[in-house]
C-alpha cells in the first residue's frame, strides 16, 4: 500500500484506476496490429472505446478529483503541484488522441469523400 501523510487513500486509488483504465484497450490495440487484425471492426470499435473512455475518464471524475483536492488545505503544496502535473501531462495525452482519432476516422474519410467526389 502507498503511505502518504496527510492523503486520503480513496483518492489515490481513484487516480490509479483512472490512470489505468485504459490500458486493456492499449494492450488489446497492440494485440490487434501484431496479429493483423487491427483494422477490422473490432479494431474500429476498441479506438473508439478507447478516445471515449480516455477522454471520460481523465476528464470527468479526474477533473473533479483535482477540483477537490486543490480546495483541501489539508494537503501538502508538493501534493497539489505533482497532481496538476498529472493533469497537464493527461492533457497532453490527450492532445494526442485526440489528433489520432482525427487523422484516422475524421480526416481520412472527408479526404477520401473529396477525392471520390473529383473522380466523378
Amino acid at each position: 500500500m502507498l503511505a502518504i501523510p496527510s492523503f486520503p487513500g480513496a483518492e489515490v486509488t481513484a487516480v490509479a484506476l483512472g490512470g489505468e483504465i485504459t490500458n486493456p484497450m492499449v494492450q488489446f490495440r497492440w494485440f490487434l496490429k501484431h496479429h493483423g487484425h487491427y483494422d477490422s471492426w473490432i479494431g474500429k470499435i476498441n479506438d473508439h472505446l478507447f478516445v471515449a473512455s480516455f477522454g471520460l475518464w481523465r476528464f470527468g471524475p479526474g477533473s473533479y478529483l483535482l477540483y477537490r483536492l486543490l480546495q483541501c488545505d489539508e494537503v501538502e503544496l508538493v501534493m497539489k503541484a505533482g497532481a496538476v502535473s498529472i493533469y497537464l501531462i493527461s492533457a497532453a495525452f490527450m492532445y494526442g488522441v485526440v489528433v489520432f482519432y482525427l487523422r484516422k476516422y475524421i480526416w481520412k474519410t472527408s479526404r477520401s469523400h473529396r477525392q471520390g467526389c473529383k473522380d466523378e
